[in-house]
């Protein structure tokens, strides 16, 4: 071989070698970047599991504390079986919060599965704990009712309204507790229970009022993915700053205020990544609890919030659809001078993402921030009932209406600020029956 020929046949062998390392190099970066992000989303789920258990053990020495208070009081055999209602309540707490705490590390599967290849495969495979879990909680609150009501039947002495009480709370407690574990379709059936107090006792009303506008948020590592996803590109290069602390979290989404290139203060919604397969099987699950429910209780009724929830739920996943029904509204109404309707910003919205003019106010919820900052609550109030049925009377159907589920107010330069981002739109018969 010549010498030529072989300098040559040296310096592809290099070249093939420089390349094959540069591969192998570049595999094994994005492999330990996967594993990376895996395990970040790991140490966020078990915070989130250990929140969980953490939540578990405060209710159950509030539970606890709620029967001996009455202890010197009741020194017959009302105590004693209230003792056990407490003992029983208590198994089903622990056993739904062992679930959920497992649900949430099963959520790390979603990251994990690419750095493992089939472990995801596997996972999915087993029976879902959000049913497990919801399943618990059903199965508690029809044991706890139906042994108060077979005592009050049997021995009369043994029941008092206290013991109801008690029950509603605990039952209350532990539904809220397994919306905050679970999130999202558990999370918007609690918010639309808790403005019910026709299907629901006052205790119930009272602790699911807490999910109006304290819900849990999702682990930044998860929503920056997410956002990373929808908008095909790391985050850095479309937004100047993204605080990863959210300023709102609800069901399907939260919020996050983050700065564009030019300047522009931005509030960018997220949806939460998977939501749509996790809404779809508690749907189904809720289903099959709520018929078990009416056939053991048929004077309960609860399917008005599962068919509100068919109703709405598909309608705000799809934030281009809720980007241009909020164009629309603008359109509507944008000449009053008393109300602000916030800009969609172009070039960043996707399905699962919606990016807008960030505005700021006081919550219409919050009444001593409205009287501090010189804003009359009545007056919010009047406001909000007159373009709330203006937009249902005049507008709908033809387009979607805002629903005033976050609201704000300022005092300068323009007084009220919408800020609710969920649209629907109404059953065709609903304004003229309202009309009649």
């Amino acid at each position: 071989m010549k010498p030529d020929e072989m300098a040559r046949l040296y310096a592809d062998a290099a070249e093939n070698l420089s390349s094959g390392w540069l591969e192998a190099g570049s595999a094994v970066l994005a492999a330990n970047r996967r594993l990376a992000d895996a395990a970040l989303v790991w140490c966020d789920e078990g915070r989130a599991a250990e929140e969980v258990l953490a939540r578990a053990a405060w209710r159950s020495g509030e539970e606890t504390k709620d029967v001996f208070d009455d202890a010197e009081v009741l020194r017959d055999a009302t105590f004693l079986t209230r003792f056990g209602d407490l003992a029983r309540a208590q198994a089903f707490l622990w056993t739904a919060a062992g679930l959920a705490a497992g649900e949430r590390l099963g959520r790390v599967v979603s990251a994990g599965g690419e750095a493992l290849p089939g472990f995801a495969e596997l996972v999915a495979s087993a029976l879902s704990p959000r049913s497990f879990v919801l399943g618990v909680v059903a199965t508690e609150l029809w044991s706890g009712y139906a042994a108060l009501r077979e005592r009050a039947r049997w021995a009369p002495g043994l029941v008092r309204n206290e013991d109801w009480e008690l029950q509603h709370r605990r039952g209350g407690g532990h539904v809220l507790e397994a919306a905050r574990a679970l999130g999202g379709t558990l999370i918007k059936a609690a918010q639309f229970a808790s403005t019910r107090p026709d299907l629901l006792p006052a205790p119930y009303i009272e602790s699911l009022s807490e999910l109006q506008d304290r819900v849990p948020p999702q682990p930044w590592t998860v929503i920056e993915g997410a956002v990373a996803r929808e908008i095909g590109r790391p985050l850095g290069e479309a937004f100047e700053e993204f605080d990863p602390e959210p300023v709102a979290s609800a069901s399907i989404a939260q919020v996050h205020r983050a700065r564009l290139a030019d300047g522009r203060q931005v509030a960018v919604k997220v949806q939460y990544p998977g939501i749509r397969s996790l809404i779809e099987a508690d749907l189904a699950a809720l289903e099959g609890i709520f018929e078990a429910m009416s056939r053991l209780e048929p004077s309960v009724n609860l399917r008005p919030i599962l068919d509100y929830l068919r109703w709405t739920l598909p309608m705000e996943l799809d934030f281009r659809r809720e980007a241009e029904a909020i164009e629309d509204l603008r359109k509507a109404i944008g000449h009053r001078d008393d109300i602000i309707i916030p800009e969609v910003v172009e070039g960043l919205n996707a399905e699962r993402l919606l990016v807008m003019e960030l505005t700021e106010g006081v919550k219409i919820t919050d009444r001593e921030g409205l009287e501090e900052a010189g804003i009359e609550p009545g007056e919010v109030a009047r406001l909000l009932v007159e373009v709330y049925a203006g937009q249902l009377f005049r507008h709908a159907p033809s387009m979607p209406i805002l629903i005033p589920a976050t609201c704000s107010c300022r005092a300068v330069p323009r007084a009220p600020c919408w800020c609710s981002w969920t649209t629907a739109s109404p059953p065709p018969c609903c304004p003229s029956s309202l009309r009649r």
